[in-house]
């Protein structure tokens, strides 16, 4: 069986010095006259996840739940939860509030934590 690779520590998105100026009026001025259809938004406007990646993001820590479960004490089981859900309100903030990129047809994408669970989403 051949083994995972690495997990990565950052996107490979806008690394270094290649900001890309973004001029929103520019877009607009060149839209004014087109049919809707026909206006173009430029790539760098989504953010650098695909819509699958994005919606996996809420099971990133779904073993505080696993952790809530077996907690005895109501209060600390009460906080806990508190925590989850503190957590995915982080994930969409940290995640930005961008397009992600559209799934393409038959694209699917596989977040793998071992010994806790396999999500693939397609």
């Amino acid at each position: 069986m051949a083994e995972d690779p690495p997990e990565r520590s950052q996107l490979p998105y806008l690394k270094g010095d290649k900001q890309i100026k973004v001029s929103l009026w520019q877009i607009l001025k060149d839209s004014i006259g087109k049919d809707i259809w026909r206006i173009t938004v430029p790539v760098y406007f989504n953010e650098p996840l695909g819509a699958l990646q994005k919606c996996a993001g809420v099971t990133e820590y779904l073993d505080l739940l696993d952790w809530a479960v077996v907690e005895e004490d109501e209060a600390r089981r009460m906080a806990i939860i508190a925590i989850h859900y503190a957590t995915q309100y982080n994930n969409v903030e940290r995640m930005g509030m961008n397009k992600p990129f559209n799934p393409m047809l038959g694209e699917t994408f596989e977040l793998s934590k071992p010994g806790q669970y396999k999500l693939i989403a397609e």
